[in-house]
């Protein structure tokens, strides 16, 4: 039964990762592929910001934070080309990201990973704390699910598929594109 649930939990986990990449190439139709390098940028902040002593719903706010600065960042400067350009500046930099992951290892322990991240305080350890995490995996999907449904209803979904379709037409009525797609890779 852990098992299933475990892979559960990944499954939900995956399926956030999901939403926020779909919010960029569904939606405005950015070819992003270093879009893995934000959900580790998220995992890292998360997990040495909870190993420093921060409170774990914190460090995990600070990590949505973290991620969606370093993706408007690099949209900056990567937005100035487009197609296939932008997918191999975005490959780029998640390769750069698994690079210094392996190789900092005073910082991420190299290949072996992080060891003791701390826990939410309400989720026993061990596998007696894997229905605790369902549920937090659950709250988080489902979360995330609302916000990106809330997102792509609102004005700022109907500006992204318009742009997806044509960046000109998108012009034409008035709208920043680039604003937008730095906005759609950010909230991704």
């Amino acid at each position: 039964m852990e098992y299933l649930i475990h892979i559960i939990i990944l499954s939900l986990i995956y399926a956030v990762f999901a939403m926020g990449l779909n919010l960029q190439l569904g939606y405005a139709g950015l070819y992003n592929f270093g879009h893995v390098a934000f959900f580790g940028i998220g995992a890292y902040v998360s997990a040495l910001l909870s190993r420093a002593g921060l409170p774990v719903p914190l460090a995990m706010a600070c990590a949505v934070l973290a991620a969606a600065l370093a993706g408007g960042l690099l949209a900056i400067p990567a937005l100035r080309v487009s197609g296939d350009y932008f997918g191999i500046i975005t490959l780029v930099f998640a390769e750069m990201f698994r690079l210094i992951c392996l190789n900092e290892r005073w910082l991420t322990k190299g290949p072996m990973g992080l060891p003791g991240i701390s826990r939410p305080a309400w989720i026993a350890p061990g596998v007696e704390g894997m229905p605790a995490y369902l549920l937090l995996a659950v709250l988080t999907a489902a979360v995330a699910f609302v916000f990106v449904r809330a997102l792509t209803g609102s004005p700022f979904g109907r500006a992204l598929k318009v742009i997806r379709e044509d960046e000109h037409i998108a012009q034409a009525f008035g709208k920043n594109v680039q604003h937008l797609k730095i906005k759609a890779i950010a909230a991704g």
